[in-house]
C-alpha cells in the first residue's frame, strides 16, 4: 500500500527555495528522494536530512511555541560541542547524505560557532544545508558571512502583520529590527550579484494572520524568495492529544530524517510538542553511528508501527501535536 502522506507545510505564490538555480542531477535525485520515500516505505542507505540542535536556548517567548511552554522535550539548556558537529558532519560525509539543518529547538545564532559549523557543512560538499532563525540576531556582519559561504537557503520565522501583532506572536522582538536584518541580506546578497543564500520567511497560520494574511504578504513579500505557512498546533500542552487513531497515518519523517540534540542524543523527528519523549530515543552519536540508528531495530520498529496504522502504540507518537494535526485535517478531506 502507498502512503498517501501530507504535509503541514505550504506556501504563497509559485517561487521555492528548491527552484531551478539549485537543481543539479544530485539534488533532484535528493528532492524526489524527500517526496517518494514516505510515500513507498522505502527506506535509503542513510537519513536524507539530519537536524543537529546546536542549541535549545532561546532569545524569544513566543507564546505559541512548546519551547516557550516547557512542553518540547526536557528542560536542561545546552549548547552543542564541537566535537559532536564534527562527527556528524564526518559520517554525513562519508555516506554521501544529502542535507543538513543546524536547528531545532532553539535559536542558532546564540551558538558562538555557528559559522564554524556551517564552514564545514560546505566543506563537505553537502548539497543542501541551512537554519532556522527568528532574525533578531541576524546582524550585518553575519549576513555578509553567510553570503561569502554562499549557504543554500536560510529560514526566517515571523508571525504578524504590524507592530502590535508582531510583538505578540514574536515576544521579545521588534519588527522593524527583524525587517531591517533581512532587508539587510537580502540587499548584501543582491548587490553582489549572488542568489544565494535563498531566503524563504515562514509563519504558524494561526486563525488572526489567516484573517491579516494581505497585509502579512505586503511585508514579507518583497523580502523573500519563498512565503511559508506552517499550519496551527497547539503545542503547549493545553490539549490532549492522546488516544486519537488513524489506520492511515503515517509520519514520513520515518522515512527522511534523524534528528541529533544538542547532547548528542537521536531522535526520530521533530517529537513536536512532545514532553516525554523518552519513547522515541533512539540512542546517542557519541556510542552509535547514525547510519548504525537509521537501520537499527528501534527505528525500523517504530516505521512497522506506524506501516500497521498502530502510531498511537507509541507513547511519544500518541501524544504529538503534528500526528494529530495530520489526521485531523485528513479526516476534513
Amino acid at each position: 500500500m502507498i502512503n498517501d502522506y501530507k504535509t503541514n507545510y505550504g506556501k504563497i505564490g509559485k517561487q521555492s527555495v528548491h527552484d531551478s538555480s539549485l537543481f543539479d542531477k544530485d539534488y533532484k535525485e535528493y528532492r524526489r528522494e524527500w517526496d517518494e520515500n514516505p510515500k513507498n516505505y522505502i527506506v535509503s542507505n542513510f537519513p536524507l536530512n539530519i537536524d543537529l540542535e546546536v542549541t535549545n536556548a532561546c532569545n524569544l517567548r513566543c507564546p505559541h511555541c512548546a519551547r516557550t511552554q516547557k512542553n518540547w522535550g526536557g528542560d536542561d539548556i545546552g549548547y552543542i560541542e564541537r566535537v559532536i558537529v564534527e562527527k556528524v558532519i564526518d559520517e554525513i560525509n562519508k555516506e554521501k547524505g544529502y542535507c543538513m539543518k543546524f536547528s531545532l529547538r532553539g535559536e542558532p545564532l546564540l551558538h558562538k560557532e555557528l559559522l564554524y559549523f556551517l564552514e564545514l557543512a560546505k566543506n563537505s560538499k553537502l548539497l543542501d544545508f541551512y537554519f532556522n532563525t527568528n532574525g533578531v540576531l541576524l546582524s550585518k556582519e553575519f549576513s555578509q558571512a553567510i553570503i561569502d559561504l554562499q549557504i543554500p537557503r536560510i529560514s526566517i520565522s515571523v508571525g504578524g502583520w504590524d507592530d502590535k501583532s508582531f510583538s505578540e506572536c514574536q515576544v521579545g522582538a521588534n519588527l522593524k529590527t527583524v525587517i531591517t536584518n533581512i532587508e539587510g541580506l537580502k540587499m548584501l546578497r543582491d548587490k553582489a550579484g549572488l542568489v544565494l543564500p535563498k531566503i524563504r520567511i515562514q509563519a504558524v497560520a494561526q486563525d488572526d494572520l489567516n484573517k491579516h494574511i494581505d497585509e502579512f504578504k505586503s511585508i514579507w513579500e518583497p523580502l523573500a524568495d519563498e512565503i511559508g505557512l506552517i499550519d496551527f498546533r497547539e503545542e503547549t500542552g493545553a490539549k490532549d492529544y492522546t488516544g486519537k487513531t488513524s489506520s492511515s497515518f503515517c509520519c514520513n519523517f520515518l522515512w527522511q530524517r534523524l534528528v541529533v540534540l544538542w547532547d548528542g542524543s537521536v531522535y526520530p523527528c521533530l517529537f513536536h510538542g512532545v514532553k516525554d519523549n523518552r519513547s522515541l530515543y533512539l540512542g546517542n552519536i557519541k556510542d552509535k553511528s547514525l547510519k548504525e540508528i537509521w537501520n537499527g531495530d528501534a527505528l525500523n520498529n517504530l516505521r512497522i508501527l506506524h506501516k500497521d496504522g498502530l502510531s498511537h502504540c507509541n507513547d511519544g507518537c500518541n501524544g504529538c501535536s503534528y500526528r494529530f494535526s495530520m489526521i485531523k485535517n485528513s479526516t476534513k478531506d
